[in-house]
């Protein structure tokens, strides 16, 4: 016993993560600000781990005045010590149209009859920015759900 928290507390030291239980799910989320000007967007990440299938079911809170956009989904695996770790992370874009401050509820993610939920995130609105805000901050023009839309390209020919 004495062993397994000595070594435990060194990984923990080193920054080392150990393996989940065993049908255990680990769920996160974090953004890229806390404090937003209103008009402008959030990055959302939302992250799985452990034992999570890949098909795993994301259940997107109500945010009363925010727009939510899906980005794209990241799924891994990896193999440590013997146990199989699985984790899938889905991105949002949140666009805030409310000039309120709000929460991110829990996020509740679901997988083969397991459950975990994240923990909510306060979010502080600014006064809006003249001019459109900061563009890295903007949701790409083209982004639509989960899928990204290409504008058509079209081409005039001169027959003369």
């Amino acid at each position: 016993m004495r062993t397994v928290l000595a070594i435990s507390v060194g990984m923990a030291l080193m920054g080392v993560s150990q393996p989940s239980l065993a049908g255990e799910i680990i769920c996160t989320a974090e953004v890229n600000r806390t404090s937003v000007p209103q008009g402008e967007n959030i990055s959302l990440t939302v992250t799985a781990e452990g034992d999570v299938s890949w098909s795993a079911d994301f259940q997107v809170p109500e945010i009363p005045g925010v727009q939510v956009f899906g980005g794209g989904t990241n799924q891994s695996v990896a193999y440590v010590n013997g146990q199989t770790m699985t984790t899938v992370a889905k991105s949002y874009f949140l666009k805030v149209d409310t000039d309120q401050d709000f929460t991110i509820g829990s996020f509740t993610i679901s997988s083969d009859g397991k459950t975990c939920r994240t923990k909510p995130i306060a979010i502080k609105v600014t006064a809006s920015v003249p001019n459109g805000g900061n563009a890295p901050n903007q949701i790409p023009p083209n982004v639509t759900g989960n899928r990204t839309v290409r504008p058509e390209r079209r081409t005039s020919c001169d027959p003369s």
